[in-house]
Formats: structure tokens, sequence, C-alpha cells
């Protein structure tokens, strides 16, 4: 991280939109969203962007309708109905699923609506069969507390989860229907996040209390989105985020590229570039037809054809770093978003065999030697796209930072599409309106949240256990056990030990509840020793029922103990204690606490 950069001086606003999917069928139907099953089915379709109740057609959306992609949409009869095919309308809204929303809204303190209102949301991207998402808000202006000061909580809404991509291909995004219309909360917050590290920590708060309720666990059921900006730039949203530790570098990796993209406005205009500058040759084919470049060569047998653009007085520029990447894969995420890449005369020619061609290039642009030229191969009329959409983005290096909508990517982002806008959002036509009564709201109860079990929790066993369990998918297993059994042993075999276990290749969902139960049960009777549960759990996992470990592990007497104490210092006089400690536990681990066997073999040694 960069400690250098000062964050309130720079203008820094940032705020996060969560996404946690809810552990319930689906949200508009009665389907399961246990996505397990292997699709039997499959529908192809395209989309059409259509005007928002502006009157206006969302930009986002004409982008994604412009790169004209097929989809098709995989689906098993068992997790997606009509509804997620749009053939038939969606049904009422979950119940279960606004009651875990509204839950959510009163642990923030929000201010709940008196009725809730399904709003259509336009998404072509595919992701949405019917071309549009729906969404409700639940409540508005709640607060959470932080470490580095007070978050707004601008809404809590209720909305159905996309499809997931399957695989892709060119011109066409195939997908399964089986996560459409999981039912997601998304709480958002207003922009008075202070830095990087502040943005880290309200996603996790956010999270934690989003797992105090019935939600899904595991890879993909939670995602952060955040929008940020600072003085001079533009508001950039970042989708995807997965991982929090990659957080705090990925929002400092947007400043710097929005530092940057600033410089390079100041720069350009201070030696007078002006939009018309920037040219465009939409026909360089023939230029390459001889290449000895082979990816070019194999491309224009293919029938690729060779755009071309000049920018004036961007020789070097393109080395610029620019966040975590350069400003000329900035440039090349534009003609990324269409399919294709480019290739500019600030990179190494030679190494590609084009240095010749790319010579013929500034002779038909008439470049000076300060200029740059760069090139896009491909088919028709994607590759016009591409080169009209890299075109637009270089005249806009004059403005400054576009608004877009980025993917989170290694440690910074890439193009993804504009930046929506308000003309996405329409009345939802099939879906009543919904009046949260007073009685309703009274009979909502509010549950103990992670956070407040995790400084609970941190008196009974430790903050550093407290924080392992309760981030835990067997948090629920400890909150059960704890009641029976000592806690800080439980927490430590569900943590550290169930962890290593996996590491070592173990499959640790092979142990069963009630056997775990029946494992404590006899380190609590002392029938067993607890030395002897990391061994004993490979035994469960391997299949030995709890009679096996009861009788393999079972605590020796102090007689049996001393006797083979005894033989050991018999054949071994005169050894240090460590020496006959190493020796005796290796014999009688798992049958034999440490405390005791240290015991016996001192009164035997004097």
């Amino acid at each position: 991280m960069d400690n250098k950069i000062d964050y309130q001086k720079i203008g820094f606003r940032c705020g996060i939109e969560i996404h946690q999917r809810l552990d319930t069928h689906k949200l508009f139907c009665n389907c399961d969203s246990g996505q397990k099953n292997e699709p039997n089915i499959e529908i192809g379709r395209r989309l059409r962007p259509v005007a928002g109740e502006t009157g206006e057609i969302d930009r986002a959306a004409l982008f994604e309708f412009l790169r004209s992609k097929e989809f098709v949409y995989k689906a098993s009869a068992d997790e997606s109905c009509l509804v997620e095919a749009d053939c038939e309308p969606p049904h009422e809204i979950n119940k279960e699923a606004l009651y875990i929303g509204l839950e959510m809204c009163k642990m923030l303190g929000c201010d709940i609506v008196d009725e809730v209102h399904v709003m259509r949301k336009t998404v072509i991207d595919g992701s949405n069969t019917s071309g549009f998402q729906r969404t409700a808000i639940l409540g508005m202006n709640g607060f959470l507390n932080t470490g580095k000061g007070g978050v707004k909580i601008e809404t809590v809404c209720i909305e159905e989860e996309s499809a997931r991509i399957d695989e892709k291909s060119e011109g066409k995004i195939v997908y399964r229907l089986n996560g459409l219309g999981i039912p997601l909360v998304e709480i958002a917050t207003d922009s008075t996040i202070k830095s990087p590290e502040h943005a880290k920590e309200v996603a996790e708060m956010l999270g934690m209390l989003l797992r105090s309720t019935k939600v899904q666990r595991g890879i993909g059921s939670i995602r952060q989105d955040i929008n940020i900006s600072i003085r001079g730039g533009s508001r950039i949203e970042i989708k995807g985020f997965q991982e929090l530790d990659k957080m705090p570098v990925v929002v400092e990796n947007e400043v710097k590229r929005q530092l940057c993209l600033l410089g390079v406005k100041d720069e350009l205009r201070k030696i007078g570039i002006k939009e018309k500058d920037f040219i465009a040759k939409k026909c360089v084919t023939d230029i390459f037809k001889k290449t000895e470049c082979n990816f070019i060569a194999k491309a224009l047998k293919d029938d690729a054809v060779i755009h071309s653009l000049l920018l004036p007085r961007f020789s070097g520029m393109l080395k610029k770093e620019c966040g975590d990447k350069t400003l000329g894969k900035e440039l090349s995420g534009y003609a990324g978003a269409h399919g294709f890449g480019i290739i500019h005369s600030d990179e190494e020619l030679e190494k590609y065999k084009l240095y010749n061609e790319f010579s013929e290039l500034r002779k038909e642009f008439g470049a000076r030697q300060e200029d740059l030229v760069l090139i896009i191969a491909g088919k028709e009329p994607g590759v016009s796209k591409a080169l009209d959409s890299v075109l637009e983005r270089s005249r806009y290096m004059l403005v400054g930072v576009p608004e877009e909508t980025r993917m989170a990517h290694e440690e910074g982002s890439k193009y993804m599409r504009p930046l929506p806008g308000k003309a996405r959002m329409y009345p939802e036509t099939d879906v009543p309106s919904m009046r949260i009564t007073k009685e309703y709201l009274d009979s909502i109860a509010v549950p103990e949240s992670l956070l407040v079990k995790e400084k609970k929790y941190s008196k009974e066993i430790s903050e550093e256990l407290a924080s392992q369990i309760i981030r835990s998918k067997h948090l629920p297993m400890y909150e059960e056990f704890r009641k029976e059994f000592e806690p800080r042993l439980v927490a430590i075999i569900l943590t550290n030990t169930f962890k290593m276990l996996s590491r070592d290749g173990h499959d640790i969902d092979k142990i069963k509840k009630d056997d775990l139960f029946s494992l404590f049960s006899l380190v609590k009777k002392k029938t067993i020793a607890k030395e002897s549960l990391e061994n004993a759990l490979v035994d469960l996992i391997e299949g030995k029922p709890i009679s096996y470990i009861e009788s393999r592990y079972r605590i020796m007497d102090d007689e049996r103990i001393r006797e083979i104490v005894k033989d050991a210092i018999k054949h071994n006089p005169g050894a240090r204690e460590s020496i006959y400690m190493g020796a005796l536990m290796q014999k009688l681990r798992g049958t034999v606490s440490g405390e005791r066997l240290v015991r016996i073999l001192r009164e035997e040694m004097k």
C-alpha cells in the first residue's frame, strides 16, 4: 500500500454495494436455489434495449446491444421454470427473503418503506433472460459504526441474482439458469468511506452483519462493488470483488489510475492537442498482405481486416503507469470489450516482425516521430466497433476520466462498459406492491449479530479464536457444542484442526455431526484424551466407527502407564527427561495426556 497518497487532499470519495445471496428458494418462484443439478434444456435469445421511465435508452444497455451477442441458456427442470425462461410472469415475492431483508434494515437502523414496489433495471448483457433485473427498495437512511468513523447506509434492497456464465466464444455467451432468480440483499453505503483500508473494514462489517441472518455461504455467494472518484475525476464502479484482502490495493490503484488520466489530460492540453488531431483509418489491410508476422498472417487468411488509428504526440505515452497497468492497457481494454486487442508503435515491433509495416503506416498517416500509430485486426463488423471505441476513448483523454463500470482484475481493474444511468429503471407491472404494516414489522426479531457474538465468544476462548470461529462455516456447530463441551477445545478442532486436516488432503465433510458430538462426549467423560482427537478424526474420515475409536484411544490407567515408563527407563538408564518423553509420547500418543505422563515419569526417575 502507498501511504504517501493524501486521500482527503485529493477529494477521495468511495461507497460500497454488497450483494449477498439468501438461503431460501428463488425470489419470484418456488425453484430451489442449490445449483446442484446438471442442465438438460437449452434456450436461445437475442436481447434489445428499451427506454426506461425517463424515455431514454440507458447507455450501458445500448453498449451491450451493439456488441451483437447471441445468448444461450442451459437449464435444469428441477432448478429453473418458465419464470426464469421469461415465458411466465413472476409469482408473488418470496416472503422469507423479504423477512430477511427487513431483518437487515432493522440491524442497520434504516427507515423502512411503507410499501414494497418492485422495479425493473435494464440489463441486456444476457445475464437476465428478460433483459432486466427485478429489484425493490426495503429501507433507507441506515448507519454503520466502524473503527474509522460512521458510514451512512443509503439503501437496502432485495433483488434477483443474475445467471452465471458457463462458457464464452466469439459472438456467443452461454449462461446457466439455475442461479437466475436467487434472492439477493443489496446494501449500498454513501460515499464517505475515507480510505482503501476503511473500504475493506466497511465491507467486512457488512458481510458479518449479513451472515448473522439466513444467507448462503461459499465462493460467489457474496460480492462487493465499489464506487470511487477523486476531485477532477469521475465516478467509477468496480465490480466483482471476491477477496476482501485485495480490496485496499485495488482501490488504491484506481485512485492512481485516475490521477494518471488527469495528468495525461493536462499534458495533452498543454501541448495543444485537439480532437480532430486523432485520425482513424478503417482499411489498411493491404499494407500487411505480405507480413512475416505469424498471427497477423493467420488472421488475414481467416478473412480478417486491419484498421488503424493515429494518436498525435503520443509516442512513449502508452508506457505510462496507470494504476497497476499501463496507459496502453487502458486503451486496449476498450478494444478488448469487443473481443479484440491492439498493437501500437511503442511496442517492440521487431519482435512481432512488424517494423516495416508500421513504417508504411506512418507514411500513410503522414505521422511525425512524436506521433503514435496503432492497429486492430479482426473480422467485421466487430473490428470497426472496436476501432470506434478506442478512437472515442483516445479523444476523451482530452477531457479526463470517463464514467465506467470496470471489473476487479488482479491488483486493479479492467474496462467492462459505460456506467449505467437513471434511464435503466422503470416499474415492474407483473408484481403487485406489498404493504409493510406496523404489526408485521414488530413481528420481525433482530438476530444477534456476528459482531456482537465475536465480542462475547472472545471472553470464553480468545480474540483470535473467536475471530476465526465467527467467520467459519462451522459456527452453528460451535454454538451448539459449546453448551455441552469445553468451548476452547471445540473452537480449536473446528478451526485449526479442521484446516490442518484439509491441508493434508483429508475430506472433513465426511465427518458427521453426530460422530463429532460422540467424540467430544468421550473426551468429556475422560474415556479418551483430547490429544487423540486429531487421529480419531482421521479415523472417522476413513469410515471407522465410534466403537473402534473408543477402543483404540481409551485412556490407560496409571498402573499400566507406570509399567511402560519403568520399562523405558530400564532399557535406557540415565537418559534425559526429554528423551524419555519423546519415545513415550510416540508410543502412547492419544491414550494419555502429556501432563499425566510427565508426572509419572518424574516420579519414576527419582
